[in-house]
């Protein structure tokens, strides 16, 4: 007689044993970035271009593919899962800016302009038959979740209260966005 394992919660105590789940997420990114600048007199330009692309992988199993509730000891529900499963996520990052700093007297102006585009998509997937998955089912690619395209501009004053370049007053405004960093189409 073989002994098999289940996945148990209790919802009163908050207890749960699992019985060997496992998962798994993997990411890999690459990212590259290339900037110029020429400087002048009284002008600092500089411009970029940052660069990443992504790669998610995820997955997950339940053994028995069955998880039990119990309320007080009296079986509340049941979930059953279509485990093991991959979940294939990919992304792109690309920024491209332009910045100028402007010095006149004891007065510094930087401002800047910055386009940040973002695009994720999911690979064809492959399911195969399972337990509760009686077929094989195959998932045709997505692509755009998401496509985001920003554009972002920046604005900074720093005023040299004494001319010594101890004292200043600064300010700055902008508009900024936080890039994915993955997972985005999942």
């Amino acid at each position: 007689m073989t002994k098999k394992r289940v996945s148990v919660t209790s919802v009163t105590a908050s207890l749960g044993h699992s019985a060997a789940n496992a998962g798994d997420v993997s990411w890999f990114g690459c990212g590259v970035g290339r900037a110029v600048s020429y400087i002048t007199g009284s002008h600092s330009y500089k411009a970029g271009v940052p660069t990443e692309v992504g790669v998610s992988n995820s997955s997950s199993e339940v053994v028995g593919d069955v998880n039990y509730t119990f309320l007080r000891g009296v079986p509340n529900s049941i979930t059953m899962r279509a485990t093991p499963y991959l979940l294939k996520n990919r992304e792109t990052e690309l920024a491209l800016f332009v910045q100028d700093r402007w010095t006149m007297n004891r007065l510094t102006l930087n401002y800047g302009l910055r386009f940040d585009y973002v695009n994720g998509w999911v690979p064809a997937q492959q399911v195969p038959a399972r337990r509760f998955v009686p077929v094989a089912i195959d998932y045709a690619p997505v692509h755009g979740v998401p496509i985001w395209k920003d554009l972002n501009p920046r604005l900074g004053a720093s005023y040299d209260l004494f001319g010594d370049g101890r004292t200043a007053v600064k300010a700055s405004v902008g508009r900024y966005v936080e890039m994915g960093g993955g997972g985005l189409a999942a």
